[in-house]
């Protein structure tokens, strides 16, 4: 067993000398942390442990299992042989990835981490300082200042990215212009269309790449064209899926907009007939108001309209019921029976009393 705080040269030519790995993954790794902050490795809300590093049973079939550990961009490999524990920095920007080698000591991944971040934050403020540069050149001038220190932590560097709805990453180099050339023919060709990007994943497979201890040899032309095809496999079945989800979401959209038409529909008719019922008897009372109002009218303009004759023969009739009949009048004296003292007056036709 190596002396604490020492790292291991063989572990970043075994496992991070990676071959193309491609999967459908979440955004938001903590290896693909992005954000510019002075604050270097912070703790994460969530700490997976993968088990108990002191039992002598290994827990999985696998050689090495890998953990967080507490510490963002700082991750954890546990040997299930062994029980040995190494840490490895990492940190992503502009779908570039650059991961340390493994060490046995967390606080000097952590210093690795650190100069990670202050790379990043030099490339952007090179990229903000001169608007002409390209993002390649500004990342190999803050790559070129801390050379030393890139050697000795043995860093390789690979593509992280997504096209088409797949997330993959390119094979890791520990030439940086290699992984940038990598990062603008993969962006180039995904400019394009999806075959001239599966052709370029060929390309990029078959082509030698720089290790960090020596040059591996290139996929086969089978092996590349296998990956090739169940990328773009991959690519289709997420595109259907996407226009699927999209037409499921317009029916029920649609079957929302219809069910908000009826609902509003059904609420009118039920205002109208409630407006209907009271409209009725309110109706109803306006009406005989109306004819009231009307009555009264008519009986207060009728002797103003048959003028002063109509009131003068309403006047005589008055007079007439009131006068005696010449039936209840006594009968007159005969003139021969005329009495004593009394003279007859021919002109008027009466006895008069003298």
């Amino acid at each position: 067993m190596e002396a604490e705080g020492k790292c291991s040269e063989s572990d970043i030519s075994e496992e991070d000398a990676m071959e193309m790995v491609m999967e459908e993954a979440e955004v938001g790794e903590s290896t693909s942390e992005s954000e510019s902050s002075e604050v270097l490795a912070l703790e994460d809300a969530v700490q997976e442990l993968e088990g108990p590093a002191t039992s002598d049973e290994p827990t999985s079939k696998s050689k090495r299992r890998w953990g967080r550990t507490g510490l963002r961009g700082v991750s954890k490999r546990i040997d299930t042989r062994s029980r040995t524990t190494s840490y490895q920095a990492a940190v992503c920007f502009d779908n570039l990835t650059l991961r340390s080698k493994y060490c046995s000591d967390i606080q000097q991944a952590v210093d690795f981490h650190i100069i990670f971040l202050q790379i990043r934050d030099e490339v952007e403020r090179t990229v903000a300082g001169q608007p002409g540069l390209a993002w390649s050149e500004a990342c190999k001038k803050a790559c070129e200042t801390r050379d030393e220190e890139l050697k000795a932590m043995k860093v390789a560097f690979y593509v992280d990215m997504r096209a088409f709805g797949v997330k993959l990453s390119s094979p890791s180099t520990s030439s940086l212009p290699e992984a940038l050339e990598y990062r603008e023919r993969l962006f180039a060709a995904r400019e394009a269309n999806e075959e001239a990007f599966g052709e370029e994943l060929v390309n990029i497979l078959l082509a030698h790449r720089q290790t960090v201890n020596k040059r591996r040899p290139a996929k086969s032309q089978e092996e590349a064209m296998q990956f090739s095809q169940s990328f773009l496999t991959q690519a289709r079945e997420r595109k259907e899926a996407i226009e699927k989800l999209k037409l499921l979401k317009q029916e029920q959209r649609q079957k929302a907009a219809a069910a908000r038409e009826q609902k509003r529909l059904r609420r009118q008719e039920q205002r109208h007939s409630q407006l209907a019922s009271l409209w009725k008897p309110a109706a109803k009372r306006a009406e005989l108001r109306l004819q009231r109002t009307l009555a009264r009218a008519r009986c207060k303009e009728s002797p103003r309209a048959d003028g002063p004759q109509a009131a003068t023969g309403a006047a005589k009739s008055r007079s007439s019921e009131t006068r005696p009949t010449s039936t209840s009048a006594p009968p007159a004296s005969p003139v021969g029976e005329l009495a004593e003292g009394d003279d007859l007056c021919p002109a008027a036709g009466v006895v008069c009393r003298i």
